[in-house]
């Protein structure tokens, strides 16, 4: 019972804590292998929590892989955890674990391509291989009847074209030759034969609806060749585990104590959903599936929205902080402000007696200036009526001085006339 042992015994264990901690050493293993591992999202680190029912149902996919020619069918419904435990097992194992990748524009000759590599790894090389294929990834009817043919009769018709079928045979011969084989066909036939020896098939199907009862109608080597593993509901104690690993690095802000009755809610909600979906299809014959995928959903929605209300809460606490900072810094301001007040109030009543001094003063100024104002006003009023006589003055004085000019200018003539007249009859000084 230790992880790495060079012979792997199966054996009966008597202490399950003993078999928990194994199986945990051997997922850290895996998640370290996958963390270096080229095969990308099919390679990618697991998170898994095993209580009683997961390790009952590792050991037995374990167990029948590690038959001769074991093939596994589980059924259970999304989220039980079926693909994961069949990753583990094969890692456990030592097995090449193969899968395929679907996306858009996959075909069934995408999917004859994939199966030629797993011939070529279990039949040519030799390689012990896990192939394991989900319900989800059958995007045609067609690859279940190939997967039906590998477990009946170990060889897919018309998979291996004739230049394919000689590259294998070719493969082949040394080790055949080996065996005593040297015809050809009997080549070909020793390596389906060693194909199928090494080659296991975990088919993970889900119960829910028709097309699984169908498909087993259709093709009866999924249940004839395979042997059958149901995953059931989880119970209490793996649904307390798992809330347990979700909820472990959850930050509860000093309320750590609180996070063992969080779990339990989480597991009597998720149980109470149950018991009224069965109530539901009791009642009304509709039935409401209420997968692991639901709980787990449902945890990483608490554990988000926790997160979520946690910095909304530290924001408005900040903010909360940031108002009564500022509202102390007011207070502090206010009070020096008062201060300032209190030792400046005799300076401002001073100032208010000088103003209301400057005010009465103003007021007798403008008394007085009023009584100026209004002696200018009489004073301007009669200096506009000596003008406006004055102005009379001049017109009239203006008028007979134009009626008196040409009386003026006439006697200016005159005047000019006599002179002239006196100047030519006076003698001249010699006369005399």
């Amino acid at each position: 019972m230790r992880m790495g042992a060079a012979e792997k015994v199966y054996e009966e264990s008597t202490d399950i804590k003993k078999i928990f901690r194994l199986f945990d050493e051997y997922l850290d293993d895996y998640n370290a292998v996958a963390l270096t591992s080229k095969e990308g999202a099919r390679s990618a680190s697991m998170n898994l929590v095993f209580f009683l029912d997961h390790c009952k149902h590792l050991a037995r996919i374990i167990r029948i892989i590690r038959q001769p020619r074991g093939n596994a069918l589980l059924v259970g419904v999304g989220g039980s955890g079926k693909r994961s435990l069949s990753r583990l097992a094969a890692h456990i194992a030592d097995f090449k674990r193969f899968e395929i990748t679907v996306g858009k524009g996959y075909s069934m000759a995408d999917f004859h391509e994939s199966l030629l590599e797993l011939y070529r790894l279990a039949g040519v090389k030799c390689q012990p291989v896990v192939f394991i294929l989900s319900d989800d990834q059958i995007i045609h009817e067609g690859m279940l009847e190939d997967v039906n043919n590998i477990l009946n009769s170990g060889e897919v018709p018309s998979l291996f074209p004739p230049d394919e079928r000689d590259k294998m045979i070719n493969s082949s011969a040394e080790a055949a030759r080996e065996k005593g084989i040297t015809h050809r066909d009997e080549i070909y036939n020793y390596f389906i034969a060693r194909a199928r020896d090494n080659m296991h098939v975990v088919l993970c199907m889900s119960p829910i609806g028709d097309a699984f009862r169908t498909r087993c109608r259709q093709f009866p080597s999924l249940t004839n060749c395979c042997s059958i593993d149901w995953f059931d509901e989880w119970p209490a104690e793996a649904l307390h585990g798992v809330a347990n690993r979700l909820l472990s690095g959850m930050t509860l802000e000093n309320h750590d104590e609180d996070r063992e009755k969080i779990i339990s809610l989480c597991v009597d909600v998720h149980t109470c959903v149950e018991q009224f979906s069965e109530e539901f299809w009791n009642q009304l014959r509709r039935r409401y599936y209420i997968t692991p995928t639901s709980y787990l959903e449902f945890l990483n929605l608490f554990v988000a929205t926790l997160e979520e209300k946690t910095i909304e809460q530290k924001e408005y606490l900040s903010r909360f902080v940031n108002g009564r900072e500022k509202m102390k810094e007011t207070d502090s301001m206010i009070a020096v402000m008062k201060k300032d007040i209190e030792e400046k109030q005799p300076l401002l009543e001073k100032a208010s007696k000088q103003a209301v001094e400057v005010v009465a003063d103003l007021k007798v100024r403008r008394e007085k200036a009023s009584v100026v104002q209004q002696d200018v006003a009489g004073q301007q009023a009669e200096a506009s009526q000596q003008q406006k006589h004055a102005s009379g003055i001049a017109s009239q004085a203006e008028s007979r001085l134009a009626e008196a000019k040409p009386v003026i200018e006439e006697a200016q003539k005159a005047l000019d006339t006599v002179k002239a007249c006196l100047l030519y009859t006076s003698p001249s000084p010699r006369d005399s």
